[in-house]
């Protein structure tokens, strides 16, 4: 039965520094991951607290507890300034709200979260700030009950209160609206005259999906794309015939193509692994002549998803979390050809995978069923 030791390249996130995440083989280097990101960035630590990663550096999440992951996002913009300072005045109160500010331990495990408190019944906390109309924006705040148990609302872009589930331990609530003005708005009402809640976090964002906390003070703020690629790796590749092998989870099950991908560099000669939506799918073109494709849907791609797609001359198979899919008797691979480039794209720096990387691996050989179902056994 194949083990790990048969893989020419394993990516498990662990080590990172600045520009490299660290590959566990080969051991060498050779197969270490270059990365870049020209901004800083927020992750969810090993302790579950949010905390800040340099620019250039990697970011191993522990969203939900469990192993760490591989991070990677599109350039998002938080446009709600004052994320974390809600007694400014930017932060508009109403019918006797307040705030009483750096009282609740937020979660970047600091004192610096803020009480809301109602004043009289509908007591409001909101910004509002110039946007785009006809534009999908997702809001998103962390926000828990301090005391009482009226109804607690989320003000996510439009002049409109929607009722949200709160507990005492923090939760990152969040919406996703189209604007129908040029008046964008986030805010918290509280139904009940004396009800309290913690709030912290703030973020608006042009897009379908939320993605991590981007922290503000007197401006808006810019995340930058994360991007991860390895070249020069021919001696880990074997062209002819292997496994290509991914556990991830996507951002969002939205419709953009999100790839993973080994290639020569060019769209002509490719196996390509993608998601989109709720589908799972790839090829394998050889100068530009496809040679296998699958197409998986109802495939719940938020949750951790296991793939493999095995290449050789007439022999193509996808297994997918146990089961396999797509298998195929004909088809060339790269005989002519050279593979020697590993990137989270289509190959030329378009369709970037967002989402979240648990392991990646890449075989020099096929493996048989047996080994291909226990490999991709959730």
């Amino acid at each position: 039965m194949s083990t790990y030791d048969d893989a020419s390249l394993i990516y498990y996130p662990s080590g990172v520094k600045a520009g490299k995440a660290y590959s566990l083989k080969p051991t060498d280097g050779t197969g270490d991951l270059t990365f870049t990101r020209a901004s800083t960035a927020t992750r969810v630590n090993s302790a579950g607290l949010i905390e800040s990663v340099a620019t250039g550096v990697p970011r191993i999440d522990f969203t939900g507890g469990g192993c760490g992951k591989l991070l990677l996002e599109p350039q998002r913009t938080n446009l709600a300034f004052y994320s974390e300072q809600f007694d400014n005045g930017y932060w508009a109160k109403t019918l006797s709200a307040s705030v009483i500010s750096n009282n609740v331990t937020s979660p970047d495990g600091t004192l610096n979260a803020d009480t809301l408190v109602a004043g009289d019944a509908g007591s409001q906390i909101q910004a509002a700030f110039v946007g785009t109309s006809g534009i999908a924006y997702t809001v998103s705040l962390y926000i828990k009950r301090i005391s009482g148990t009226g109804v607690v609302n989320l003000r996510a872009v439009e002049n409109v209160n929607t009722p949200i589930t709160i507990t005492n331990e923090w939760t990152r609530v969040f919406l996703t609206v189209t604007s129908t003005s040029t008046t964008l708005r986030i805010g918290v009402s509280l139904a009940t005259s004396g009800d309290q809640v913690a709030i912290w976090g703030a973020q608006v964002e042009q897009g379908t999906y939320r993605t991590s906390y981007i922290p503000t003070t007197t401006t808006a703020v810019t995340r930058v794309v994360d991007s991860a690629i390895k070249t020069g790796i021919s001696s880990l590749i074997n062209s002819e015939e292997g496994v290509l092998y991914v556990e991830i989870s996507a951002l969002a099950e939205d419709s953009e193509s999100k790839r993973i991908t080994i290639s020569n560099g060019t769209i002509a000669n490719r196996i390509t692994i993608s998601v989109s939506g709720n589908v799972v799918s790839g090829f394998i073109n050889v100068n530009n002549v496809n040679q296998y494709s699958f197409y998986e849907s109802n495939q719940n791609v938020l949750s951790t998803i296991k793939i493999a797609v095995k290449y050789k001359a007439n022999n193509f198979a996808t297994w997918i979390n146990g089961n396999e899919y797509d298998s195929s008797i004909t088809g060339n691979t790269f005989v002519s050809e050279t593979l020697n480039k590993l990137s989270f794209d289509s190959a030329v720096g378009v369709n970037n995978f967002y989402g979240n990387v648990q392991n990646l691996m890449i075989f020099p050989t096929i493996l048989t069923d047996a080994e291909l179902e226990t490999l991709t056994t959730l």
